[in-house]
């Protein structure tokens, strides 16, 4: 999977192609979510993208099972309240 590429090894934004997407990748652990911070709107926009963005559709290559977990570990990056 290629979150890494855009997203950085700590999710903040800051991986290796991240400089040249326009708008730049989210910052996980502080920039509010276009479509939504609940798991079920994360696992949407990772299932579906984002329209307009570089946020790419991974519904084709990975399963549910691998796209919830996934939400469940963009949202651990969050700070806790």
């Amino acid at each position: 999977m290629g979150c890494i590429a855009c997203h950085g090894l700590t999710g903040e934004g800051n991986g290796p192609v991240a400089f040249s997407l326009k708008p730049p990748p989210r910052d996980f652990t502080r920039d509010p979510f276009k479509a939504g911070e609940s798991v079920e709107q994360v696992f949407a926009t990772i299932t579906n993208g984002l329209p307009n963005t570089p946020m790419a559709p991974f519904a084709k290559i990975t399963t549910d099972d691998q796209r919830w977990a996934l939400a469940y570990y963009v949202l651990s990056f969050r700070p806790h309240k």
